[in-house]
């Protein structure tokens, strides 16, 4: 499902959680989880609504370093 989509669609009734794109997480290129969060963030937290979390668990090929860095661009781009 498509997250902006969805929150252009129903996000004055519906709070969403999720559609963070765990492939992007184990991509070894950082730039596209920091696209992928970006993206999401700036349309999903419009107006309330959105928790941060990933579309599916994440897998372990996403390494410990590599899942700090989206806690921080969580930070970075998820305050209100």
């Amino acid at each position: 499902m498509d997250l902006i989509e969805l929150k252009k669609q129903y996000g004055d009734r519906l709070s969403f959680m999720g559609g963070i794109d765990v492939r992007a997480m184990a991509d070894p290129d950082p730039t596209k989880i920091e696209k992928e969060v970006k993206s999401k963030f700036e349309v999903a937290k419009k107006g309330g609504g959105y928790i941060y979390h990933s579309d599916h668990s994440v897998p372990n090929n996403v390494s410990f370093a590599q899942y700090k860095r989206v806690m921080e661009l969580v930070k970075k781009y998820g305050k209100y």
